[in-house]
């Protein structure tokens, strides 16, 4: 397993899918890959006052703004 703790200057805005099927704007703060599979540590807001963490895969994470 590789983990790339990304610098401030390389973290990332993306979208994430979260379980609801709704895509939210959130930053990759750090990457891995784990038995061939890509997955990112992203900070992402639901709401005001609503900042969540979590590891999401590949295919749930997108390129943001």
């Amino acid at each position: 397993m590789t983990y790339v703790d990304l610098r401030p200057d390389n973290v990332r805005p993306v979208q994430v899918q979260l379980d609801d099927g709704l895509w939210v704007e959130g930053t990759l703060e750090v990457e891995r890959k784990v038995e061939g599979v890509w997955q990112g540590w992203v900070r992402y807001t639901v709401a005001v006052s609503e900042t969540y963490v979590g590891w999401f895969e590949e295919p749930r994470i997108r390129s943001g703004a």
